[in-house]
């Protein structure tokens, strides 16, 4: 059941700035994703919770398996990718979170322990094999397009995201590297980024637990901004989009709408 409030204060940066936080859900989330449409997708164990932008509960995927959720992948709302890594499964499903096809059992590839998938943008994945440092692309039918050496990659890698006809590959050591869609390597970030990530054009926005910031570092000029999460709430995870701040502590996600944001260049 969700809860409205009206208006409360949170200090960003040390400004106070009004912020309207219109709805509170009660729910413990393991991780928040959140689509273009500004609908959240909330990970509870092995359950796949989707809401609106209004905290209203629209769909829900139970794992029948009772599989623990590893990953999902919001970037195409009507082919969401679920990966369950402890198993080594992984699964499509579409905007009413009804299964789409068959679980794959990456074991049926020659994949093991040890796996990072990702969505492509052929409606395929990407596959990283950790141990063995190698990439491998399969088609929208599951058949294998590509594999190639991450010569590049001298440490583990531990999160793979693609977006824009680009494929990122984050390391342990927080580099991130960046691969075109036919995995040639084309360069790595300057910047250190030590949690996953997601893309909006040409800017990567990630959570920075240990100092509660939001961060958008873009690209191309290598700006970043942050938002300073609220001091009264011991935040897990934060995530923006176009209109729309979520965030979330052991008990609650907080849907907010900025009134007067503050960005601050880091």
């Amino acid at each position: 059941m969700k809860t409205i409030i009206s208006l409360i204060f949170l200090c960003f940066s040390g400004l106070i700035s009004d912020i309207r936080i219109h709805t509170v859900i009660p729910v413990e989330a393991d991780k928040i994703y959140v689509d273009d449409f500004e609908n959240l997708y909330v990970v509870a164990g092995s359950s796949l919770i989707k809401y609106n932008f209004e905290g209203d509960k629209l769909f829900v995927f139970d794992s029948p398996y009772n599989e623990k959720i590893s990953m999902v992948n919001v970037k195409n709302p009507m082919k969401i990718l679920v990966f369950f890594e402890n198993q080594n499964n992984l699964l499509f499903l579409d905007n009413k979170l009804s299964l789409i096809g068959d679980e794959i059992n990456l074991v049926n590839k020659n994949l093991y322990n040890g796996v990072l998938v990702s969505e492509s943008e052929s409606g395929g994945i990407w596959t990283v094999d950790i141990s063995n440092r190698i990439l491998i692309k399969f088609n929208s039918e599951f058949a294998e397009e590509f594999r190639k050496d991450l010569f590049e990659i001298t440490e583990d890698p531990n999160y793979l995201f693609s977006d824009n006809n680009n494929l990122y590959i984050k390391t342990i050591k927080g580099t991130v590297f960046v691969y075109d869609n036919l995995g040639n390597y084309n360069f790595k970030l300057n910047k250190k980024i030590y949690s996953d990530f997601r893309l909006d054009q040409n800017t990567i926005q990630y959570f920075n637990k240990k100092n509660q910031l939001l961060v958008s570092y873009n690209i191309e000029t290598e700006d970043s901004t942050v938002l300073k999460m609220p001091d009264t709430v011991s935040v897990k995870n934060a995530i923006q989009s176009s209109h729309y701040l979520y965030f979330n502590d052991m008990k609650n996600i907080y849907v907010s709408e900025l009134i007067n944001e503050r960005k601050d260049k880091q």
